[in-house]
């Protein structure tokens, strides 16, 4: 038996004779210390994929071997991608396995933009699933168990069908149900994928950690009877940060690409962002290209970084402010035009500045739901084959810049999710009304674990592309990009932030710095 078949025999890892005559090809030269350490490598990625199969192909080897490689030259590797939402790769949580596995894996296959009224039930079980999952891996909550004494101290996590299925009262339990109105405006039930409850709550129950709007997903303390659930207590599914994460999956890619290991563990990534730790991003939202004085304060911009281009300019919509006006599709190209004006002035930011264009919600296009294609490419081609590093994706989308993962969304949330709100969270007293908004709001996104938990009426979305909104696993950063004043807040070790309307509050946007993962309000 060869020493690299032996040596993943030892880790309970069966090579195929094709993947093994490659990996020996590969280490033929190295030394004998080197050559260890690399196959140990290749081995610590395969152990880590939930989706390893019994005998390991050569493919899989070459993927590993190519993510791994430990070459010390990182000149010419690659370290930023834009990836639009429809590229976004859909994930389903296996229950035996504890793991998410790829829907190619499961032979599922792709979505069709529409789809039937089914994938809109789909879309929230799959939600609930994910949350669930989380709520048993923390060790707050526990499931109903004969041994009472097994879940002391303890939250016991029921099933709205056991609840139902109960002729007598249940005391001290917790549901995680969606919040929805089935009935009259005013009364509220909570619903899991096994039934249905009335839920009674009055001004002695408590509304803590989020902004509660219907069907979002909550947890609510309380005791049932006779097919009401009576709450004590009604709270947000508690977060799971990056770190307990990646406990768990290990090195599994939730955030996009081609790549079957998260990009955040590639060490070569991390020694180019060290390389690279000045680098900063400017973002900004509504930036009307119809509007002179807008393009002026633009202009300001560019030549206050000229000497010292950011990395990537995230510009995002709507970028004309006649939004009804009938020839937006000609103002918009016109704005362009003149952009690609201004730009050429700066050639340091022509070639050196990515620049992401994200559409608003009421850009030209499909308009008022999400995920929202990028903007039409017949009113773009003029733009992008003078300005070499745009970049036109969809709303939303995700930025990889070496190890740092950004979610980027341009929506008004807050406006909307602070109109449907069933109880506003109230001040302590030592902040503001808005800060108390802006820091429910980032705890709700990220508790829910999607950009818009928002009644469909509200906010629709494309129910096959759900996955998209979807953060099973939390980013470095998630920019919402609301018109409202803007905000910057950290829940769960993830930065949640708004730039604000760059027009509508004295051409404000902000400026991040991957390397130290911070961000700042600036202004023109």
């Amino acid at each position: 038996m060869s020493t690299v078949k032996k040596y993943f025999k030892l880790r309970g890892i069966n090579i195929g004779s094709d993947a093994l005559h490659y990996l020996e090809s590969v280490v033929t030269d190295f030394t004998a210390g080197k050559k260890r350490t690399f196959i140990e490598e290749v081995a610590s990625h395969l152990q880590k994929q939930s989706e390893i199969s019994r005998n390991i192909s050569r493919a899989e080897i070459e993927i590993a071997v190519k993510e791994f490689s430990l070459q010390d030259d990182v000149s010419g590797t690659e370290f930023f991608w834009v990836y639009d939402a429809f590229s976004i790769p859909q994930l389903f949580y296996d229950v035996e396995k504890k793991h998410y596995l790829h829907a190619a894996t499961l032979n599922k296959p792709p979505p069709l933009l529409h789809e039937t009224a089914d994938f809109r039930n789909f879309a929230f079980v799959e939600r609930y699933e994910a949350l669930f999952q989380r709520m048993l891996r923390n060790p707050a909550f526990t499931r109903p168990s004969l041994d009472r004494t097994k879940g002391d101290g303890k939250f016991t996590l029921h099933l709205i069908e056991e609840l139902l299925s109960s002729s007598i009262p249940i005391h001290n339990t917790v549901v995680l149900a969606m919040l929805s109105s089935l009935q009259e405006p005013g009364k509220y039930h909570l619903e899991d994928p096994t039934g249905a409850i009335q839920l009674e709550y009055n001004a002695e129950t408590s509304f803590t950690g989020g902004l509660f709007t219907e069907n979002i997903f909550i947890l609510a303390e309380g005791w049932y009877d006779e097919k009401v659930f009576h709450a004590t207590g009604l709270g947000m599914p508690p977060a799971e940060t990056r770190s307990e994460s990646d406990k768990l999956f290990g090195n599994f890619n939730f955030f996009g690409g081609s790549s079957q290991v998260a990009l955040r563990v590639s060490p070569k990534l991390k020694k180019l962002e060290d390389k690279y730790e000045d680098s900063m991003f400017v973002i900004m939202a509504d930036v009307w290209l119809d509007r002179p004085e807008v393009l002026e304060k633009l202009e300001a911009v560019f030549r206050g970084l000229a000497d010292s281009p950011p990395f990537c300019f995230i510009l995002c919509g709507d970028f004309i402010s006649e939004t009804e006006n009938m020839n937006h599709a000609e103002l918009l190209k016109t704005g362009l035009k003149s952009l690609q004006v201004i730009l050429q002035r700066y050639p340091g930011i022509m070639q050196q500045s990515q620049l992401v264009f994200v559409p608003g919600p009421m850009d030209i296009g499909i308009t008022g739901i999400l995920p929202r294609p990028r903007l039409p490419k017949n009113l773009t081609k003029d733009f992008e084959a003078t300005i070499a590093k745009a970049i036109f994706t969809t709303n939303p989308c995700r930025i990889q810049f070496c190890t740092r993962e950004i979610v980027v969304m341009r929506e008004d949330i807050l406006t909307k999710m602070c109109r449907t709100l069933i109880k506003e969270p109230i001040p302590d007293g030592r902040e503001s009304r808005f800060k108390n908004l802006t820091l429910n709001l980032a705890k709700t996104i990220l508790s829910q674990g999607h950009l818009s938990p928002l009644p469909t009426h509200v906010l629709p979305v494309f129910w096959p592309y759900d996955h998209a909104l979807r953060m099973p696993v939390l980013p470095d950063m998630v920019v919402v990009a609301d018109m409202q004043e803007p905000f910057i807040e950290r829940s769960s070790d993830c930065l949640v932030a708004s730039p604000s309307s760059f027009p509508r509050h004295k051409y404000q946007f902000h400026v991040y710095w991957p390397s130290q993962n911070t961000i700042e309000l600036s202004q023109i």
